[in-house]
């Protein structure tokens, strides 16, 4: 438990710097710089119109509502931007955390990302989500142009600051919230995991399974609210989404109260925890049968009367602490943090204030850590009796362990596949090229090997993205696989390297109906001259080689000379 306390601290340390303490430890060039200022917004235009009317000077961030008057309507901000000297011919990026608006980000006129569809209110389909557009500038100044519109919703308009800077820093900090969200979603999950568990064992302590849900509740809502962990693994829609969070939302409160009940036993009344559940089952159905724009009206409406259940729970805890129970005054400051994090995001959904950064996250973040440390203190003080019930346990433990031993057992049936593509990995085909290789030198059987390469596959990445990168890989898989010979190993030999081992002499002939097949099913690579997706094979089969390596680099030789052919080529010696 000491251990796991550890771990926990150091990791949430690590994770809690914000996104502008990193950047000021980048260089110069490296600096991240926010777009900010005077932009001039077009009410109602597009950049489908090609030429815009008089606009209006706004300072960004701004909504709707403060620029023209309403909440609900559409039209473009535009912004010229002088590039610093030492940016210039560089790639860089900008980064959009996200808008409460469907958006498209143009620089100089092209499109570069968007997320949801921009348009009047009968073409709009709202989406909350972060992108990331990157671009080469070769002139002096730019023209940003940031397309919104925003119907049936509580806000709208160009409300949160958006990043640009070097490539490579911007990755790097935009990448900082995601990651840093998943890791505490996940600690806070397998804490509650780890709480349920101990539950089911100690049934007479309501407590921990409480608390246990609490954590795992608050785990779930968070895979829908900022960052929107949810738009990345799965197709949930927004609204859909957007229900889930304020379902979870509400659900956490309520189980938030009733686990103060419980430590508070005999300090609170069950009618404030009868009252609150009422309220937020009534808010809960309604979230479910009702358009974004009525529940969360009514959501921000109603919230303002969980204030006095905080500041009779702030009672409840002075009081409690006033008999000298170190626990109890360790709630207390985290219930005021917890409290204090949700105020903060309500007056930021209400557009009150304009924090760039989500602090409910963190503020339950700290709470959970400080519930933590007492438990382990607890347990800490009952180590004696703890170790003299272990005994009991020996025959879980036995279980557990046979369960373990099983499922090492399947993930070692697993380790020679590729996990992206389904294939073989680098370490399988190691072993077996191996074994065929003293196979075939003791009987002298001929066989080859072909070793693949996309070509130009850095340029798809830059220009899809890593995600589309790696959606390419698994079509080459199935392009391929789906022509080989049964008696043929197919392994994934490192980033977009693949290889073949066949034991018959026809593989230059192989190599060449994949190569026509690759070149043929006209996958689009718009970041290359060709403007299609195409494969360079080195050939090699075995002679009189006297290892494996002296062969492999006879076939990345081979490889290496189809690339310099002018790529899309098979080449064998």
């Amino acid at each position: 438990m000491k251990q796991f306390v550890v771990l926990f601290i150091v990791v949430f340390t690590l994770i809690s710097s914000n996104f502008t303490v990193s950047a000021h430890t980048l260089s110069a060039e490296n600096r991240l710089h926010t777009l900010d200022g005077e932009w001039v917004f077009y009410h109602k235009e597009m950049m489908t119109k090609g030429t815009f009317e008089q606009g209006k000077v706004v300072h960004i961030p701004s909504s709707f509502q403060k620029s023209v008057g309403v909440r609900n309507t559409y039209g473009t901000y535009i912004r010229k931007w002088s590039v610093p000297k030492e940016w210039r011919n560089h790639r860089l990026a900008v980064h959009i955390p996200f808008e409460y608006s469907a958006y498209a980000f143009y620089v100089d006129g092209k499109k570069l990302v968007s997320v949801g569809e921009v348009g009047p209110e009968n073409q709009h389909e709202t989406l909350l989500a972060s992108r990331t557009a990157y671009f080469t500038p070769s002139k002096d100044t730019v023209t940003f142009q940031m397309e919104m519109s925003s119907f049936q919703q509580m806000r709208g308009g160009f409300e949160n600051s958006i990043y640009i800077g070097n490539q490579a820093a911007v990755d790097r900090q935009s990448n900082l919230q995601f990651y840093r969200n998943t890791v505490v979603s996940g600690l806070m999950f397998m804490m509650g995991l780890l709480m349920l568990i101990f539950a089911w064992f100690l049934k007479d302590l309501r407590e921990f399974f409480v608390f246990g849900l609490f954590c795992v509740s608050f785990a779930i809502r968070s895979f829908f609210a900022v960052p929107f962990l949810y738009e990345k693994v799965t197709s949930i829609s927004y609204v859909g989404a957007t229900k889930m969070e304020y379902i979870w939302t509400l659900l956490c409160f309520a189980i938030f109260i009733y686990l103060m009940k419980l430590y508070y036993e005999g300090f609170f009344a069950k009618w404030v925890v009868y009252s609150v559940w009422l309220i937020c089952g009534l808010l809960i159905v309604i979230t479910a049968l009702t358009p974004p724009l009525v529940f969360q009206t009514l959501f921000f409406s109603v919230s303002w009367v969980m204030l006095p259940v905080f500041f009779y729970l702030l009672y409840v805890m002075i009081h409690s602490a006033r008999l000298n129970k170190w626990v109890s005054r360790l709630n207390m400051i985290g219930a005021i943090i917890v409290f204090s994090g949700v105020i903060l995001d309500y007056l930021k959904g209400s557009g009150v204030t304009t924090i760039r950064y989500e602090m409910t996250m963190p503020a339950v973040a700290l709470y959970l850590l400080l519930q933590l440390i007492a438990i382990a203190k607890d347990f800490a003080e009952g180590r004696m009796e703890l170790i003299r019930l272990n005994q009991s346990l020996d025959e879980e433990v036995a279980l557990q362990t046979k369960q373990l031993k099983e499922k090492n057992e399947q993930l070692e049936a697993l380790v020679w596949q590729d996990g992206l593509t389904g294939i073989a990995n680098r370490r399988y085909f190691n072993e077996m090229v191996a074994n065929q290789f003293d196979h075939a030198k003791q009987q002298q059987q001929k066989w080859s090997l072909i070793m693949i390469d996309i070509d130009e596959f850095k340029q798809y990445n830059d220009y899809y993205g890593h995600v589309a990168g790696d959606q390419l890989l698994k079509v080459f898989v199935d392009i391929i696989n789906k022509i080989l010979p049964p008696n043929v190993l197919f392994a994934r030999y490192g980033g977009e390297e693949f290889v073949l081992i066949t034991q018959d002499d026809q593989a230059m002939s192989l190599a060449e109906e994949l190569r026509q097949r690759i070149e043929h099913a006209n996958l689009e690579h718009l970041g290359r001259d060709l403007k299609r997706v195409t494969a360079s094979f080195g050939v090699v089969t075995y002679t009189n080689e006297e290892t494996v390596e002296e062969l492999l680099h006879k076939a990345d030789e081979n490889l290496y000379m189809a690339k310099r052919s002018g790529r899309n080529r098979v080449y064998a010696s």
